[in-house]
């Protein structure tokens, strides 16, 4: 196999694949019932058993963030700090053995239509409106943004490397260099890709061809500790050092590097099979001026190799999240709340087990 999937051995993909497939036919197969009203698209005719209505709303709570967020919780403040959850348990019993009865008597779908009926005049479409707003733009976005990015660190782990789709990969491309998203790029290489100056893709995959490289995502991992390091004694110099020479603050961040063996650069490239290159390595990181020392064209030719490398990593963890919303969106679309509750069983216990089973290795 290629060994961009290193991390994933083929009885691992067929897995997803399978996974995916299934929750694509209960979307298919579920499908008709969806079409049959309004009532059976949204609630499923609000004939659901008890059961499969509570999987779904303890599976729904139990996204990617769950295992991060709760995991965090616990090392940082205790057990105790569960009681942030926990304390919904009464709200949402009561929800269940008094306000569904109210809720099903009134033959309601959604939130929307439970204002409509409960208020009227100005004041009702004024709040229609605000919770519109609210809902979709504040409190959504703040829930999908940190789902998807507990979903990216995942990605990052299991997925180092994506292959490429030229046409999909570039639209995310210029939409991660256009956005915030990368601001973690240094400005000068931000501002060579955004020119075209640099295209970290075919850099990635065509010149350097990094995939075919098996060590690559260490080496990377080791070029990123060691530029963090040294931006750190270069600030902790200027913040202690008010009388330091400028030599004094180089000689102290340059030392950082040399520890982690960051300056030896012909090293890092000869792991990363870029032998050979340095010269056009230091033209394109802007570091062949005669007048800068070796230590400050390394430190620049280091940073855009993590550069090309945070970009790559961050388009394909884009890539990975569009790909799963088309398909989430698919099986949710086609089927109505009846597909999602099937799917939300389903995925309740896979996602038991598998806690229980990492729990356990």
């Amino acid at each position: 196999m290629d060994s961009s999937f290193s991390r994933l051995a083929w009885i691992d993909w067929i897995i997803i694949l399978a996974f995916i497939a299934l929750s694509m036919a209960i979307g298919i197969v579920l499908s008709r019932r969806g079409r049959r009203s309004v009532r059976d698209y949204f609630i499923s005719g609000g004939a659901m058993p008890w059961w499969l209505l509570g999987t779904s709303m303890v599976a729904t709570s139990f996204a990617a963030d769950t295992p991060l967020t709760l995991a965090g919780w616990v090392v940082t403040k205790g057990v105790a700090q569960n009681w942030f959850w926990w304390c919904q348990v009464p709200v949402t019993m009561l929800g269940v053995f008094f306000i569904a009865r109210l809720w099903h008597r009134a033959r309601l779908v959604t939130d929307t239509e439970f204002v409509h009926l409960r208020y009227a005049g100005k004041p009702a479409r004024v709040l229609r409106g605000f919770r519109a707003l609210y809902l979709a733009l504040i409190y959504g976005c703040l829930i999908i943004g940190w789902v998807n990015l507990a979903m990216t660190k995942i990605v990052r782990l299991m997925l180092p490397d994506m292959p490429r789709i030229p046409l999909v990969d570039d639209a995310l491309l210029s939409t991660y260099l256009h956005t915030p998203l990368s601001n973690e790029l240094s400005d000068s290489v931000r501002a060579s890709m955004r020119e075209g100056e640099i295209d970290p893709l075919d850099l990635y995959y065509t010149e350097w061809n990094l995939p075919r490289q098996p060590g690559h995502i260490a080496v990377f991992d080791e070029i990123e500790l060691a530029l963090k390091r040294y931006d750190a004694v270069h600030h902790r110099e200027i913040e202690i050092g008010g009388g330091a020479s400028n030599a004094e603050i180089v000689f102290g961040a340059n030392s950082a590097l040399a520890d982690l063996g960051a300056s030896d650069l012909d090293g890092y490239l000869a792991r990363l099979g870029l032998t050979g290159r340095t010269p056009e390595l230091t033209a394109l990181a802007g570091a062949s001026q005669s007048r800068l020392p070796d230590s400050e064209q390394a430190l620049r030719v280091l940073t855009l190799l993590r550069d090309v490398n945070s970009t790559v990593s961050s388009v394909n963890k884009l890539k990975v999240v569009l790909i799963l919303f088309v398909v989430v969106m698919m099986y949710t679309v086609v089927s109505g709340l009846s597909g999602v509750m099937i799917t939300d069983f389903i995925q309740f216990w896979i996602a038991m087990f598998g806690s229980i089973l990492v729990a356990v290795l």
